[in-house]
């Protein structure tokens, strides 16, 4: 049985200035490997995640009513529900994209459902955007390549999304993660 994911803000903001701010000060001493922010100990819920802090390979490209390209700052897993893994891509301004789907899937290509109007999807992605003028982008259709999965996650995404507050804003998203780290 799949396990889904109830419409509620994927994104703490809190929590997404807490890791930033830590990988802020891990920036500063030179590193070509994953920063380990809370120890050698694998990371619990209440610690924070282990993050990727500019990584190589990894890209987003946005098009529509935001127009953009950037590697994301940070990259990381957390298990945001039960049976429910975020990817969390986070911008330098905290904004942030999530892909989000059952942890127990595997390497493979799967739809991102639409989540506007739905209270309930598999596998979707949001965008929070805290720029000039802050707005949250769920999810109405694309696709998600998982290459890997278990203790880190790598794949592929595409999808479109709209703003929650005026359907007809929309953007298109296409990026990548690499080795994202599990955090529970």
């Amino acid at each position: 049985m799949k396990r889904t994911i109830q419409s509620k803000s994927i994104l703490n903001p809190v929590l997404v200035m807490i890791v930033f701010l830590s990988a802020c000060s891990a920036k500063a001493q030179p590193t070509n490997s994953p920063t380990q922010l809370a120890g050698d100990t694998p990371a619990a819920t209440n610690q924070a995640p282990t993050v990727v802090v500019n990584p190589n390979v990894q890209q987003v490209i946005m098009s529509g009513v935001i127009n953009k390209t950037y590697s994301p700052l940070l990259v990381y897993a957390l298990s945001i529900d039960q049976g429910i893994v975020g990817i969390y891509l986070t911008e330098e301004d905290s904004s942030a994209i999530t892909i989000y789907f059952p942890l127990d899937e595997q390497p493979g290509t799967y739809p991102i459902e639409n989540r506007i109007g739905n209270s309930v999807v598999s596998v979707g992605a949001v965008y929070n955007y805290f720029g000039d003028k802050a707005a949250e982008y769920f999810s109405t259709k694309g696709n998600l390549i998982l290459t890997a999965v278990g203790l880190k996650f790598s794949g592929t995404f595409q999808f479109t999304a709209a703003d929650v507050t005026d359907p007809t804003q929309t953007i298109e998203v296409t990026g990548s993660f690499t080795d994202a780290q599990l955090n529970h």
